[in-house]
């Protein structure tokens, strides 16, 4: 049991390093924009290896516990230390590495305890709960690193990126499509035949584009949605010889003068915005772990099956004295 034992701890010790790393180079905004198609895999990676390092405390729960709290102070160090080198966020990396450390002894705490008031061993009764309330641990950490990147960018004033614009605004395009161009046809539809074959459909379709926004300017401030209408560039909405309309190019066109008044929004809050995106990012990326546990309780079944079959792991039978009650 030694030599497993001995093994099993290098192994999380591997794991551990790799982890740091993943967390450390994870780029939450990037993720979000699109900006760096790398931050998918690290956040995917990140997953992957504390299944695995899950897995390995589970299994060093039926070791000798000699020395376990020892390791897993020196593993949580080796985290901690990859994580700061990937980010160099002093602050940061200590409650990484205290918040692994946490999740070190969570791990095997509750793993030893639940195989302990079992009678059968059933990895799904026992590891799965252990792995669903370990995961929190990261998901924490994740929004603390969303935390930290937030006040970063809010301070450069580039916490909003023009590309994250268009990725939020998309379904907003296209329902402002369809509302522009049924009110549009209707328009169309009462324009005598005459004009429309003399004119054409394009140009008539513009200046009906060009009155909606002066018409929507027209109140107290004079501007829509904080924009003149002189600074919306609406001559490069897509027209076709139909009439439709497609003002994607319009946004595009926007989007940097967007990014700017946004941001500049944020900066009045800067105090307070980075919490309430750490809070926003947890909220959001709970949902996102029920696929990965149903995937994760398969994976798990058919690795014990593989532990118990090489007997790297083995089940033997043990009486115990039960306290019973009699009047």
């Amino acid at each position: 049991m030694f030599d497993k034992k001995t093994a099993l701890i290098t192994l999380l010790a591997v794991l551990s390093v790799a982890a740091g790393g993943a967390f450390g180079l994870l780029d939450i905004f990037g993720f979000v924009d699109g900006r760096h198609g790398l931050s998918l895999a690290f956040f995917g990676l990140s997953i992957l290896i504390i299944y695995f390092a899950i897995i390995t405390i589970f299994i060093l729960n039926f070791a000798e516990p000699s020395k376990i709290a020892v390791s897993f102070v020196g593993v949580a160090i080796l985290f901690g230390v990859t994580f700061f080198l990937m980010n160099l966020n002093l602050v940061l990396s200590i409650f990484a590495t205290l918040l692994y450390f946490a999740f070190l002894q969570y791990a095997f705490g509750a793993s030893r305890q639940r195989s302990q008031n079992q009678i059968v061993f059933t990895p799904q009764d026992i590891f799965l709960p252990v792995l669903r309330n370990g995961i929190l641990y990261f998901l924490i950490l994740t929004s603390a690193i969303a935390f930290a990147q937030s006040r970063q960018l809010i301070s450069k004033n580039s916490l909003v990126h023009p590309t994250l614009i268009r990725t939020i605004s998309r379904p907003a395009v296209y329902t402002l499509n369809k509302q522009l161009n049924s009110q549009i046809q209707n328009q169309l539809a009462i324009v005598p035949e005459e004009l429309r074959q003399q004119e054409g459909n394009e140009p008539i379709v513009r200046l009906m584009l060009s009155k909606t926004v002066e018409a929507m300017a027209q109140n107290k401030t004079g501007e829509i949605y904080g924009f003149k209408p002189e600074e919306i560039p609406i001559q490069l909405a897509r027209v076709d010889s139909s009439g439709e309309v497609d003002i994607e190019p319009v946004i595009d066109g926007m989007l940097p003068s967007i990014a700017i008044k946004l941001n500049l929004f944020v900066q009045k809050y800067a105090f307070a915005a980075p919490f309430a995106i750490a809070l926003l990012t947890f909220l959001i990326l709970q949902p996102l772990m029920l696929p990965i546990n149903i995937i994760e309780s398969a994976i798990t079944l058919l690795l014990f099956k593989v532990l118990l079959a090489t007997r790297f792991i083995k089940i033997e039978k043990q009486e115990r004295a039960v306290d019973t009650l009699h009047l």
